[in-house]
């Protein structure tokens, strides 16, 4: 099975899986990242990043908007909550948790299209 990395905007799940009660309210910045916002985790999160012994990542809600730019550049319009996967993805590169034989997918859940107004 493959690890699951969540990556959220301010942490809620690591808090959780870190022993803070799930059925808490968490408190954070998610002003560019709304469709991953909110106070709240589910169970079957935390469930599904252990079950997986995968991690979370938590990405800065300005690293949104660089990555959106980044991934633009390249034809790809992503939502600013998708676009957070990539900043995900550099963090782990950096922290050299990724070998050069690993195969990683990064899924983009949405276009950008629904934030122009």
């Amino acid at each position: 099975m493959p690890k699951l990395i969540a990556v959220e905007p301010f942490p809620r799940l690591q808090a959780a899986i870190e022993g803070r009660a799930y059925t808490d309210n968490f408190e954070g910045d998610s002003t560019y990242t709304p469709s991953i916002g909110g106070t709240t985790v589910t169970y079957q999160s935390i469930q599904a990043i252990q079950n997986s012994n995968g991690k979370v990542v938590v990405v800065s809600t300005n690293s949104a908007i660089q990555e959106q730019q980044h991934l633009g550049k390249h034809g790809i319009y992503g939502e600013r909550s998708s676009s957070l996967v990539l900043g995900a993805l550099k963090s782990i590169i950096k922290k050299k948790e990724v070998k050069g034989d690993d195969t990683i997918l990064l899924i983009l859940s949405s276009n950008g299209y629904k934030e122009l107004i």
